[in-house]
């Protein structure tokens, strides 16, 4: 007789964040995963996570965890973004499913696996990897009544997000065009930002992608100006990695709304 293995299934990855609030404090050297810090504290939570889903009910397809980045501001509460991977031959998972093993421990008293943290459970999110985070903010702006209020004039404000500090320039303005309103909506959605820049799928993706999410900004009369890349240099990003992304970027970045460089329009042309 002749057996049949099953078809081996394509390894399922669920992206998921979390902010600690407690027993943790993030310091600008997490921001850099070469960093002795990073790669301790980074072990540290992937262990943690290991722990709990090798004894959880989705032990038997459970991969395991990696780490992607540990964001927030200097002094403050930590977030963490990691990825969990299963292999779905021996169990069907939902990212509900995962989120509610975390979701459980997260709330216990006296946590197993997460001893002397506390993590926000309201800040849990676990996804598909392909379906992009939206920004916290977004789940309040929908429940407001339609009638919202005019846009307070742009300003600029100081560039806070680490990962962007080799720009040159030091000031930004929010909201940015993918309607991130703080740094905290820009910490909780640059993984897959960070990701295109990391795949190498364009030359200049890192200046592109920092001067999406942390726009350069400039003194105008009656507001701030936000300073965008131009059309030409959102073309030659989105040839080189438009492939790579999920639709819900590819709505915000519609190069045709980008200015176009020698109309009279301030921006900012590739480097080089």
């Amino acid at each position: 007789d002749t057996f049949f293995l099953p078809q081996k299934l394509e390894e399922q990855i669920f992206r998921a964040t979390f902010r600690v609030v407690e027993g943790d404090k993030f310091s600008l050297d997490l921001a850099d995963p070469s960093t002795n810090n990073f790669k301790n504290r980074s072990r540290d939570y992937r262990e943690r996570i290991n722990s709990l889903f090798r004894r959880s009910p989705v032990r038997h397809g459970y991969i395991g965890t990696e780490v992607l980045a540990l964001d927030g501001t200097e002094g403050k509460d930590v977030i963490v973004h990691f990825n969990i991977h299963i292999d779905p031959t021996y169990v069907n998972i939902r990212a509900g499913d995962l989120e509610s093993i975390l979701a459980k421990e997260i709330s216990l008293k006296e946590s197993l696996f997460f001893r002397n943290l506390t993590i926000d459970v309201k800040s849990l999110v676990v996804k598909p990897s392909h379906v992009l985070p939206q920004p916290i903010t977004s789940t309040e702006a929908a429940t407001s009544p339609v009638t919202e209020k005019p846009e307070p004039p742009r300003v600029c404000s100081p560039l806070r997000f680490e990962y962007c500090n080799r720009m040159g320039y030091n000031v930004t303005t929010y909201p940015n065009i993918f309607k991130h309103r703080s740094i905290e909506d820009v910490l909780e959605n640059s993984i897959p930002f960070r990701e295109l820049v990391d795949a190498e799928c364009y030359r200049h993706a890192y200046d592109f992608v920092c001067r999406v999410l942390q726009p350069s900004c400039r003194k105008g009369e009656k507001e701030d100006e936000m300073v965008l890349p131009c059309r030409g240099f959102c073309r030659e990003f989105m040839t080189g990695c438009g492939g790579r992304m999920n639709e819900n970027i590819k709505t915000f970045l519609d190069c045709s709304r980008f200015p176009e460089y020698g109309q009279g329009a301030n921006c900012i042309t590739k480097p080089g």
